[in-house]
């Protein structure tokens, strides 16, 4: 089951919108026409990460879109795993360039720098929905702490 990943990787970050393997099929498997491919890592039969990308447009160019990644902190073996699948898919879709958002200050960032992947001074303003009874808040000081990718995103 993707749980058995979803759930320490989530434990890990201190802000990430739900993931679990019914959300996960209905973002990605119910709307098969925007032709998402997963990608998923295996280690002795049990999912270690994932990667779920998209080829499509982006201001003119044919970009290889990395929707979602998740893999738990420090586990280089799963990072070169899924990042070399996007590499490979890349090259065969014919891509301009591969490209996603994520928070710089994600753990994932300095596989995807290994992997050729750049920061831009694009930017992204992000919709947070408060909720009334809250624990924390939601301020520029605990951004360090969100995983966000397209996946928060309701259309890439």
């Amino acid at each position: 089951s993707i749980n058995e990943i979803v759930s320490p990787f989530l434990d890990s970050v201190q802000f990430s919108a739900l993931r679990n393997d019914k959300i996960l099929n209905w973002r990605f498997n119910k709307f098969f026409h925007r032709n998402y491919k997963i990608f998923i890592s295996l280690k002795d039969k049990k999912i270690t990460g994932y990667v779920i990308t998209r080829k499509m447009n982006m201001k003119g160019l044919i970009s290889l879109a990395l929707v979602d990644i998740l893999f738990l902190p420090g586990d280089k073996k799963t990072a070169k795993a899924l990042l070399g699948a996007v590499h490979l898919q890349a090259l065969k879709e014919r891509v301009d360039l591969a490209s996603l958002i994520i928070n710089p200050s994600s753990s994932i960032l300095k596989y995807l720098l290994r992997f050729g992947f750049i920061k831009t001074s694009e930017s992204f303003t992000v919709v947070v929905n408060e909720p009334r009874n809250k624990e924390f808040d939601f301020n520029e000081k605990n951004f360090c702490n969100w995983h966000i990718t397209w996946f928060d995103h309701d259309f890439v």
